[in-house]
């Protein structure tokens, strides 16, 4: 079976020269891995907390539990950008379906989802590629459980790349903080790099980052073997990829222009370091705090010499793993009993960010464009990587691929529309 293939990078679906792919492969390839810890989730407690003070936005809900809230202004500058906010219902685990913090309770496609399409799209999806061009494995969860799983070749134990679904993850860790009263997003970040109150990029909040709302120059463009991207991602970035990018220069005011930046995503992995410990204690927090309750035993991620974790291109995990990180924010931040993320902060996740032109981008998660799934949110990597939440269908669809075509993209829509009759 085949075990974490050599990543093809594309532009524009075309294939990039030998001379780029290197300059990235030399950065990835030292990734290292978590040791395995047990499979029995250890949960955390989650400690009350009040005020939004500078340590957070957090307080504490009538039930005793940590609370987000999203300030009205930026409320307002949603609605009045023109932009729509979907309310969601965010479907709870059936009583009568365990957590598969262990083990995935398995079961058939549920009734209303025809098995013969489903196998079609995957079938169709599994075939017709070319060298460099494989869907490597697609899972669905439905109702908590999981009724698809299917591999292409791909090691179910093997860790497939996150690409830049590591930016959602990365998200999710900020959450933890606001959950513990430990950052507000709202605040300016704490870099170095601008400091001096006289500089201009010296209020830019940790939300202006999360929303690629930053204003800090940036091309993500993998044609250049020279550019912002690559650099980031390959050798040369290994040294200090957060100061990469914090040492650019403003484009555009801040909160004024929509520039998707892998580098912004390691601005922000920095602030989660630069908060619990850079290095070695950076990899026992994520393990501790977001990846051990729900039972995923590790991750290979990839650190940089300032002890910072590739926050926006490289949290590599198992297929399963995958949809059990989008289990957590199909329920709204809760596992087993245990709110892991703030009351709140999925809401905030896919709120549409006023500098997106098209409502297309939340906070490090994508919101899906067609209007018939409007609360459909999902986390995106690069060559075909998706987690598809869909709540109105209590379902999490999972694509992990090496391609360079739409492939991917043309069977997770198609997925959709075959579990789009599921609508609570």
């Amino acid at each position: 079976m085949r075990n974490r293939p050599t990543p093809v990078l594309l532009a524009s679906s075309v294939l990039l020269s030998s001379v780029l792919l290197s300059s990235v492969l030399a950065g990835c390839s030292d990734s290292k891995s978590t040791a395995t810890s047990s499979t029995t989730s250890t949960t955390t407690t989650v400690e009350p907390t009040t005020g939004t003070g500078s340590t957070g936005t957090g307080s504490t809900g009538s039930d005793g539990t940590s609370t987000f809230v999203i300030p009205q202004e930026l409320l307002d500058r949603v609605a009045n950008s023109g932009l729509t906010t979907v309310d969601v219902d965010y479907p709870p685990q059936p009583e009568t379906v365990d957590w598969p913090t262990t083990n995935w309770v398995r079961a058939d496609l549920p009734s209303g989802v025809d098995a013969s399409t489903v196998n079609s799209i995957v079938d169709t999806a599994f075939t017709g590629g070319g060298d460099g061009d494989v869907i490597d494995a697609i899972l669905v969860v439905q109702g908590g459980q999981l009724v698809l799983e299917r591999y292409n070749g791909w090691d179910p134990q093997a860790r497939h790349n996150s690409w830049s679904m590591a930016k959602s993850m990365t998200q999710a860790m900020v959450g933890i903080l606001e959950r513990d009263n430990k950052i507000d997003v709202f605040q300016p970040a704490q870099a170095a790099e601008w400091a001096d109150p006289a500089d201009p990029r010296h209020n830019i909040t940790v939300d202006q980052l999360l929303r690629m709302s930053s204003g800090l120059e940036w091309e993500e463009s993998y044609a250049d073997a020279d550019g912002d991207v690559l650099t980031v991602l390959g050798e040369r970035g290994k040294a200090d990829r957060a100061g990469y990018t914090a040492r650019k220069p403003l484009e555009a005011e801040p909160d004024t222009k929509f520039e998707y930046s892998t580098g912004t995503a390691d601005i922000i992995g920095r602030e989660v370091g630069q908060i619990v410990g850079l290095g070695a204690p950076y990899e026992a927090w994520i393990q501790k705090e977001l990846f051990d309750p729900l039972g995923i035993p590790g991750a290979d991620h990839q650190f940089d010499e300032t002890g910072n974790t590739n926050s926006g291109s490289w949290i590599n995990l198992r297929p399963q793993d995958f949809a059990r990180f989008g289990l957590l924010f199909l329920r709204d931040g809760v596992w087993d009993g245990t709110r892991i993320l703030p009351e709140g902060w999925v809401d905030y996740s896919r709120l549409p960010t006023p500098t997106s032109p098209q409502r297309e981008y939340g906070a490090q998660w994508w919101l899906h464009g067609n209007p018939a799934y409007p609360e459909v949110f999902w986390a995106s990597g690069f060559n075909g990587q998706s987690i598809t939440v869909m709540p109105k269908q209590d379902t999490v669809i999972v694509v992990l691929s090496t391609t360079s075509t739409d492939r991917d993209s043309k069977a997770r829509d198609a997925l959709m529309d075959a579990f789009a009759g599921l609508a609570r």
